[in-house]
């Protein structure tokens, strides 16, 4: 069965370096417990135009725009594949749209090859506005999957305020293999320092002073890009500038 989800949020990031990583989770221990699942892999597949529109449009502060993706997730980088998404992340302002629709790993290939003909028969058969926009989306930029993008992730949520969910992502490579579903180590790369976190807070209102607090208190930077900027942009750098990747810090 196919399953269609849409939900609305703020959503703020932060990096942090690994000392503040620990201190976040302790000083937070006690509005926050663990989700479930609490630890796993997401792969992020990310389409784009030859021209990458939405990589540009990002880059230059566009206010309102869009991701699409495939999204897979696992409990390890080599494990079985336990979901796959097709998704379409909007931002317009601060405000965080995303639509996911839980597809088959063969429907995802064919999305992989650019064979939205036959990707087309299952949206008439499923009706999902996902697969609708996706295919206009695909078929008037002439979308690509552009990116693969892998991190593991701790997921936390409060008990105090439940609208609240903070993800740690940490182990954050890229590469420009993405044909197919799996991971091949040999082609990911480090975008970021591995011992660095990408903490993100989601929301739906406002946050708890006590939270902002804190934030304050830890003196950490809130961080502007998404995962696809700062990948896609660590990985032109390294083909294009011939140089060492020199991980950056926000």
């Amino acid at each position: 069965m196919i399953y269609y989800t849409s939900s609305n949020r703020y959503e703020i990031k932060y990096l942090l370096k690994y000392n503040h990583s620990a201190l976040t989770k302790k000083n937070f221990s006690g509005l926050l417990i663990p989700s479930l699942p609490h630890t796993y892999y997401i792969q992020t597949i990310y389409f784009d135009s030859s021209q990458y529109i939405f990589y540009r449009e990002k880059i230059e502060g566009l206010a309102h725009r869009v991701k699409p993706r495939l999204r897979i997730y696992r409990d390890a980088p080599d494990g079985p594949i336990l979901n796959v998404f097709l998704e379409l992340k909007y931002r317009h302002n601060l405000s965080i749209h995303k639509e996911r629709v839980e597809i088959t790993p063969r429907l995802a290939i064919l999305f992989l090859n650019g064979n939205y003909d036959s990707c087309f028969e299952e949206i008439q058969k499923n009706r999902s506005p996902v697969f609708s926009k996706f295919y206009y989306l695909a078929t008037k930029l002439a979308l690509k999957p552009s990116l693969n993008v892998v991190y593991y992730r701790q997921a936390f949520q409060s008990e105090v305020y439940p609208h609240i969910r903070f993800t740690y992502d940490t182990q954050v490579q890229a590469s420009f293999t993405c044909y197919d579903l799996n991971i091949y180590s040999n082609s990911l790369t480090f975008v970021l320092d591995p011992r660095d976190t990408i903490l993100e807070i989601k929301y739906n209102k406002k946050l708890p002073r006590i939270i902002l607090n804190y934030i304050a208190l830890f003196e950490i930077k809130q961080l502007s890009l998404s995962k696809y900027a700062i990948c896609l942009g660590q990985k032109f750098k390294s083909i294009y500038d011939k140089t060492p990747v020199v991980f950056p810090h926000f």
